[in-house]
């Protein structure tokens, strides 16, 4: 398989993931303009790997190179029991 034909992976990010994970930070911060500091960043990465927080995200990996970042954050609603994500 090349590059355009590989199967995509997604998984969960782990600590090991944020040269990965750091570009494609930047970049969804340039599509949206905004300029986030690096205590943003670090905050926001700190909270991705942390369990106790309602902050999870995943890679999609294309072989050795992450292509793809999705974060969700899980939170209370007025309309169920359970959490919403």
């Amino acid at each position: 398989m090349n590059a355009d034909t590989e199967a995509l992976a997604i998984r969960p990010i782990g600590p090991g993931d944020r040269a990965a994970w750091l570009p494609l930070w930047r970049g969804y911060q340039a599509f949206y303009r905004v300029d986030l500091s690096e205590a943003v960043t670090d905050t926001t990465w700190a909270r991705l790997n942390d369990p106790a927080e309602p902050v999870d995200g995943a890679l999609a990996w294309r072989g050795a190179a992450a292509v793809g970042l999705v974060h969700h954050i899980r939170h209370r609603s007025a309309w169920t029991v359970g959490d919403y994500c």
